[in-house]
């Protein structure tokens, strides 16, 4: 097999007018069409390759119902329901290649709310045993509006002629119930369920029995592991363990027992106490190790289930501690940043490596009068404030833990430009976010960016919110003081405040966007604790109620509720709300906040839930590489996991080098829970999602998006010397099979595209298309083309 490789450096000027291309023209759902589903697919004339989209019931689109950006078809499945028997209004453009003014509107009328199906019963299944007080679980009814409850009959009588009014139960706004009255042991029950909104009710569901076990009690299920996989190995000194448990509750909670030993002897046992949580962060591992793990779940006291089968995992060897190589600021560079950030980076893996840091504001002699930070994780590392015209000279080093660390880098320098200075608007530091003050005073903080010589500050300081230009100056500063201290302050109070620089000769700066904080205290607005979902919890039917609940009183105060980002209920005054519809196997994230007479408390922290699957496919959780890690390895393989029962799921992997997954590379229909990336490009970082497409061709929501960075750059002796040319070696083995490497140089940061074409000109493969720094490269093919099948010989 031969490789025709071609290698094209190319620079683009555009100058003079910006072309416009004809606006897209609608098609359907056509312009005064009526009775439309509630989820139309909305076509249009292709004129480009990416659209924007938007739909709103005001025909001059000031209140966006629903928008869209750089959709790469000319059609979209709206992802959501509208409201029944509504007027809407949509328009598209065009983005790439050019883009386009809005089209013509036009508008559709939904058609009338049905009445709702009949549910089907999910749990408990036939005839299963159960404790006194069990969960009973079924599916929505569709269409699924915010309207829709439903009622449940729970009863000893088959006929359901007789049904305890305890359990003839109507209005229940999601889709389970658990049993609060202690149900008889030993007796068998039926239960029923049907929905109503407000066209109607359906018909009662079919009728199924359960049986109350003798004892009252029923044994909890054995979890099933789901991450790390068995005898896998992972990258990095900390895992996040997951597991489930095929239990509708939510009152479990669980122990972990992990280990060095194969059967477990000896080893460390974790309680994990918040009822549902069903992961665990284990950190502080070693090098080159093997650990094993099981799980088991407790429902009560004497009531628990035997553990889980043991998984084992190994960690990676120890990284070399090499010599880092600064990035910047270098080659006694002037800057005109007075608070720098140093960065460097390594030719080689760093997974687990610390790095000390070592800066000098004398000389570069580091004879006892520089200044140590160490350890540091990161490759970077934001020094203090300096002043104008300062010298500082620096170098770095890693540190794997187990061998003496590395040299010390090359020392670098540079120095902070004496420019004129003018007042700028200053950056505040601390307090800020909404954070909650623990105590009877604070220090107001900040810093400039840049020269700040001479300048002093005056600070807005309040209880009330917007803060006004014509509000009181609370304080100024001497010059070159960044910060008020000892501010006194009340319990319970939200406090406003901002900042800006003056000279007393030119006019102030701008001020500051304003921040804010409250100090504890029970007068005030606390901030609400979530009660459910918790953090990380699956949850069944597409309504599903949040609850939370405020320690103290709570008298006059409203709740601002966020769900995926977006604030769903501003003013809500119970401490619940229902949102909907959910997307089986979708991810959420919620928080919420209290308000009392116009002030805000903090946001309550940001939790993570998971709409059951059911039948429909499941979004996968992401579990390796993630959270932006540097690895060393030119072809990472991407595992993911699914936390629920799965069976014939195939998976669709895509892989950007931009986190809008523009021109992104698919890997379609395949059933492992991990794949290998082959000839990603050296010191570039990778966007990656996973969606699950079940036998029908239904697919689930996208994964969380991750990203990582691959850091090797080959094929330098001396890693400090740069080519001096650009430079393709001929591909070797050549012929090959199955896989041959080509090696590159670039002597300066360019963007790199390196495709493979057949003797016919067609493309074959593109193998690398990012930026990427100077230096040597190589990169493997394997003699696939895009869609990862083997390519016939002569190529």
């Amino acid at each position: 097999m031969r490789v025709k490789l071609f290698f094209i450096v190319l620079l683009v000027f555009i100058a003079g007018s910006i072309m416009t291309l004809a606006q897209p023209v609608l098609q359907t759902p056509a312009d005064g069409a009526t009775g439309v589903s509630v989820t139309p697919t909305l076509d249009w004339t292709n004129t480009g390759t990416h659209y924007d989209m938007e739909i709103d019931d005001n025909a001059d689109f000031s209140s966006l119902v629903w928008s869209a950006v750089n959709n790469p078809a000319n059609s979209y499945l709206i992802p959501f329901s509208l409201a029944y028997s509504t007027t809407y209004y949509w328009r598209i453009k065009e983005t790439l290649p050019v883009p386009s003014a809005w089209s013509a509107a036009f508008q559709f009328t939904t058609g009338a709310l049905p009445a709702p199906s009949k549910p089907t019963l999910n749990s408990p299944i036939a005839d299963e045993v159960v404790d006194q007080f069990p969960t009973l679980v079924w599916n929505a009814s569709a269409p699924i509006t915010i309207d829709l409850t439903y009622s449940l009959q729970v009863t000893p009588d088959p006929t359901f002629y007789f049904v305890p009014a305890a359990s003839n139960l109507v209005g229940i706004a999601a889709t389970s119930y658990s049993i609060l009255t202690a149900l008889d042991k030993g007796s068998p029950y039926y239960w029923r369920v049907k929905a109503t909104n407000g066209a109607g009710s359906s018909s009662w569901s079919d009728v199924r029995k359960f049986v109350v076990s003798l004892s009252g009690v029923v044994t909890p299920p054995v979890p099933v592991l789901t991450f790390p996989s068995d005898a896998s190995t992972i990258q990095g000194l900390s895992i996040d363990l997951r597991w489930y448990a095929n239990y509708f509750g939510n009152d479990l909670t669980y122990v972990i027992e992990h280990g060095t030993s194969p059967v477990l002897a000896g080893a460390t046992t974790v309680n994990i106490l918040v009822p549902g949580t069903t992961s665990y962060l284990l950190g502080g591992l070693a090098f080159s190790t093997t650990y094993y793990w099981r799980v088991k779940s407790i429902k009560e006291v004497g009531n628990e289930s035997a553990f889980s089968a043991i998984n084992s995992f190994t960690t990676p060897p120890p990284v070399a501690a090499t010599v880092p190589i600064p990035s910047w600021p270098i080659g006694s560079a002037e800057i005109y940043n007075t608070t720098p950030t140093l960065y460097w980076y390594l030719n080689s893996n760093s997974v687990g490596l610390t790095f000390d840091l070592q800066y000098n504001l004398i000389d570069n002699t580091f004879d006892g009068d520089e200044v140590l930070v160490s350890p540091l994780a990161v490759t970077n590392h934001a020094l203090p404030v300096l002043t104008a015209g300062q010298v500082v000279y620096w170098r770095v080093r890693s540190d794997n833990g187990v061998d003496p660390p590395s040299a010390w880098s090359a020392t670098e320098s540079f120095s902070i430009a004496n420019t004129a200075v003018v007042p700028v608007v200053p950056i505040i530091s601390w307090p800020k976010g909404g954070t909650v003050v623990y105590a009877s005073d604070t220090d107001l903080m900040w810093y400039v960016n840049g020269n700040s010589t001479g300048l002093y500050y005056e600070v807005q300081f309040q209880t009330t919110t917007p803060i006004l230009n014509g509000d009181p100056i609370f304080g100024t500063t001497l010059p070159n003081v960044f910060l008020l201290d000892n501010v006194p302050l009340s319990w319970a109070t939200n406090y406003y405040w901002r900042v800006r620089s003056a000279d007393g000769i030119n006019p102030p700066s701008a001020w500051t966007a304003e921040e804010s904080f409250s100090t504890f205290g029970t007068a005030g607005a606390n901030t609400p604790i979530q009660s459910w979902p918790l953090n990380g919890t699956t949850v069944y039917g597409t309504n599903q109620q949040l609850s939370w609940y405020v320690n103290g009183p709570t008298l006059g105060y409203t709740y601002e509720v966020t769900v995926n980002g977006g604030v769903v209920a501003p003013a809500n005054l119970t401490t619940s709300y229902v949102y909907t519809p959910l997307t089986p196997g979708a991810t959420y994230t919620w928080s919420v906040r209290s308000e009392l007479n116009g002030n805000y408390s903090a946001p309550s922290p940001t939790y993570t839930f998971y709409a059951y699957s059911g039948f429909a496919p499941m979004a996968p959780l992401l579990g390796s590489p993630v959270n932006g890690i540097s690895i060393s390895t030119s072809s990472p393989e991407l595992s993911w996991f699914i936390n629920s029962p799965t069976t014939s799921l195939k998976y669709e992997l895509n892989i950007s080098d931009n986190s809008n997954f523009l021109n992104s590379m698919v890997f379609d229909d395949f059933s492992d829970l991990a794949y290998i990336a082959d000839n990603l490009a050296p010191n570039s970082t990778y966007y990656w999602r996973v969606r699950s497409k079940d036998t029908g061709g239904n697919y689930s929501a996208y994964s969380k998006t991750e990203n990582f960075s691959v850091d090797n750059t080959t094929g330098v002796e001396d890693e400090n010397i740069l080519p001096s040319e650009f430079a393709v070696e001929q591909n070797y083995p050549n012929p090959f099979n199955p896989s041959t490497t080509i090696k590159y140089s670039i002597p300066v940061n360019s963007f790199v595209n390196i495709k493979i074409y057949d003797m016919l000109g067609r493309e074959i493969k593109t193998l690398i298309r990012s930026e990427q720094k100077a230096g040597s490269y190589e990169v493997r093919w394997n003699g696939d083309n895009n869609s990862n099948n083997k390519v016939a010989s002569g190529t």
